[in-house]
């Protein structure tokens, strides 16, 4: 009996901190309490206290699709494998942020001169004043390059050819991707290339223009909500243990525009209590902005502040237990978790940053002359704003193009109508 009591502690500590990082949503919940259900099940069948591999032999009981099919079973199984992975980390002590625990193997390059090449051009994006986020991404993506021209034979880089930079792009590491997502790879791997040519690794000055061109024709209509989900958003939520702090983040961006960098990076000495002044320099455009806070927005801080933030000795707003947000995760889950009904069909899933969309759309439908909204968004750059135009739907009925003219013969007409 003791073993069991051990275990649910161990539990119902492990889902407070989880909740504490930001995994809120109700699915999160319903599949470690299942979890936690099963496998104490199991623990109790082998007369066993739980560790890690007592919790991986479990898994493999549990029968379930291939990662490639992706359906419920699968995500059923992924889930409770986090959860046993979460456990292990609690147990030892070392648990202190929310993590997805990946199952796939990463390659790292073999041989030490590309991965010092890694580290030296990992450390050019931190001098450059990249956000860490991008610095990862970028690195990741040059990390697979790397490993790739490896395999080629292609050591050390000097001996790296244009041909060796294009056929890396016909690779199955490319295939069936989005064309978006393609491109976003050809622009980090192109950095990359300029990069070692302005430090004298390549034997050439033209590599970078190996690099496939990819054009993505896409426009794509920026989402926002509505005031029903607003509504629905904002309204308190008992059963959500950090209501407080997600409803004033809430605010800050649908209020204030703020993006969720910003908001969770947001230190006391940033705010003018007396007059409501909020003034930062953003984190992702290095911009300083300033804008003074509504009264529904600042008292949601303070409400925050006063009654659910955590006495902690920090000069950030936004914490948890174990100090401030680095990075917030969650958002989508969060967002949804507080929907009610047919509403949740009708929200987005794109996290917090719809919220800073749709203040942009509003300001865009009063009116609102773009330069000002440009501002009050920090861009820096001028066609920045361009997206939010698709927002303004009656401007963008005024431009669509009617049918008269056009000759229809009558059995279109019929089925029209079916």
């Amino acid at each position: 009996m003791k073993h069991d009591n051990d275990f649910l502690t161990l539990a119902a500590d492990t889902k407070e901190k989880m909740i504490s990082f930001g995994a809120v949503s109700k699915m999160s919940s319903y599949h470690f309490d299942k979890c936690i259900r099963l496998l104490g099940r199991y623990l109790k069948s082998k007369g066993q206290v739980f560790s890690l591999e007592l919790g991986l032999e479990w898994l493999n009981t549990i029968k379930h699709s291939p990662s490639k099919v992706h359906d419920y079973s699968y995500t059923t199984w992924s889930s409770y494998r986090r959860t046993v992975y979460l456990l292990s980390d609690n147990q030892l002590g070392r648990l202190d942020e929310w993590r997805m625990y990946k199952f796939y193997d990463i390659s790292f390059p073999a041989t030490e001169e590309y991965s010092s090449i890694l580290s030296e051009y990992e450390h050019s994006l931190h001098l450059g004043g990249y956000a860490l986020r991008t610095i990862r991404r970028k690195t990741g993506m040059v990390r697979k390059f790397l490993v790739y021209l490896e395999e080629q034979d292609a050591v050390p880089f000097s001996k790296v050819a244009n041909e060796n930079v294009a056929s890396y792009f016909l690779t199955e590491h490319f295939k069936n991707r989005k064309p978006k997502g393609v491109k976003t790879e050809a622009c980090d791997i192109k950095l990359f290339l300029e990069y070692t040519e302005e430090s004298g690794l390549s034997s050439s000055s033209l590599l970078h223009n190996a690099v496939p061109v990819f054009y993505v024709l896409e426009n794509r209509i920026v989402t926002t909500i509505n005031e029903q989900i607003e509504t629905n958003l904002l309204k308190e939520h008992p059963s959500c243990r950090a209501d407080k702090r997600e409803r004033a983040a809430y605010l800050l961006a649908l209020r204030l525009g703020l993006r969720s960098c910003d908001i969770y990076d947001l230190k006391f000495s940033d705010i003018d209590w007396e007059t409501g002044l909020l003034k930062i320099v953003q984190k992702k455009t290095k911009t300083e902005i300033e804008i003074r806070m509504d009264a529904e927005t600042q008292n949601a801080l303070i409400d925050y502040i006063l009654h659910e933030r955590r006495n902690l000795e920090s000069e950030y707003i936004f914490v948890t237990a174990f100090g401030h947000i680095a990075r917030k995760t969650g958002n989508c889950r969060s967002l949804h978790s507080r929907m009610d009904g047919n509403l949740l069909e009708q929200l987005p899933n794109d996290g917090l940053h719809i919220l800073r969309r749709t203040f942009a759309s509003r300001l865009l439908n009063s009116g609102t002359a773009l330069p000002v909204i440009s501002a009050a968004l920090g861009h820096t750059g001028r066609d920045s704003i361009k997206p939010y135009l698709s927002t303004d739907e009656e401007k963008m009925r005024r431009c669509s193009i009617g049918l008269d003219g056009i000759p229809c013969r009558r059995e279109e007409l019929l089925w029209a109508a079916h």
